[in-house]
């Protein structure tokens, strides 16, 4: 299975997770329920067991997680650094960047699967009265910046050797 496959497969699983956690963190609630905290993690708004409050998280990651997989279809829309170079090239040297730039969006929706995923257990520990620690859910939000800034950095690298082949194979843009 190649890397993006693997990402899409990991993508999923955790979308899949992030429902279990809540399915299973809704039978524990109790009858009133923390569902917003300040900085310092004090619960600052309540809700009542059997409202909408509780499945409002769940929805947003699985709607951002099945847009981002609509968008690994269009990768010639994506923004970043030399599109306009790549855009010139040939169809086939195209796509290893466009692969990398897909894994890049896979692994940008991973982390946003792990903040959400965060996000649920803190609401479920808070509603059942177990210490949290509202800042366990910033090391996947750090980290997110990391990846992009990582995968940027690769791809550019890969353009810079795909222009150089194709400036060695007497290739010229067409105008």
């Amino acid at each position: 299975m190649n890397k993006k496959r693997w990402l899409i497969t990991i993508h999923l699983a955790l979308l899949v997770v992030l429902v279990a956690i809540a399915v299973d963190g809704y039978l524990s609630l109790p009858d009133r329920y923390p569902v917003h905290f300040n900085l310092r993690g004090v619960a600052d708004r309540w809700a009542e067991q059997g409202g909408l409050a509780y499945w409002l998280l769940p929805p947003l990651p699985i709607v951002l997680g099945l847009g981002l997989l609509w968008l690994l279809k269009i990768p010639h829309h994506y923004n970043y650094p030399q599109k306009e170079q790549v855009n010139s090239w040939p169809e086939d040297k195209r796509q290893p960047v466009y692969l990398k730039l897909q894994e890049m969006m896979l692994s940008i929706a991973i982390g946003v699967d792990l903040v959400f995923i965060c996000a649920q257990f803190m609401a479920i520990e808070s509603a059942t009265g177990a210490p949290f620690s509202p800042w366990g859910m910033f090391v996947p939000i750090l980290l997110i910046p990391g990846v992009v800034i990582g995968y940027l950095v690769g791809i550019s690298r890969l353009v810079d050797r795909i222009a150089n082949e194709l400036k060695t194979s007497g290739w010229t843009p067409q105008t």
